[in-house]
């Protein structure tokens, strides 16, 4: 039953990440980051951020997982939304 839980949280994890690809691969095609809140993606990296921790401190490897891909995402549409700004 453990072995289930966890394959439920990667995939929950890996799914939550994925939604983030399309605005960032449109991100890179357009250049364009108008229509992305630079306050939102700003509140939502600390968010995963803290809990990468979390899962660190837990030593929960869907957690962990799941927030560095996030993170690595997330931060990538933030860095892009300077960059475009």
């Amino acid at each position: 039953m453990d072995n289930f839980i966890n394959l439920l949280g990667l995939i929950a994890g890996l799914l939550c990440a994925a939604s983030f690809l399309p605005q960032l691969i449109k991100i890179r095609k357009t250049k364009n980051t108008t229509d992305l809140s630079l306050p939102t993606f700003v509140i939502f990296c600390l968010g995963v951020s803290i809990w990468l921790i979390y899962g660190i401190l837990k030593r929960d490897g869907p957690i962990i997982f799941a927030n560095i891909v996030t993170l690595t995402i997330a931060v990538n549409v933030l860095l892009l939304k300077i960059k475009y700004k």
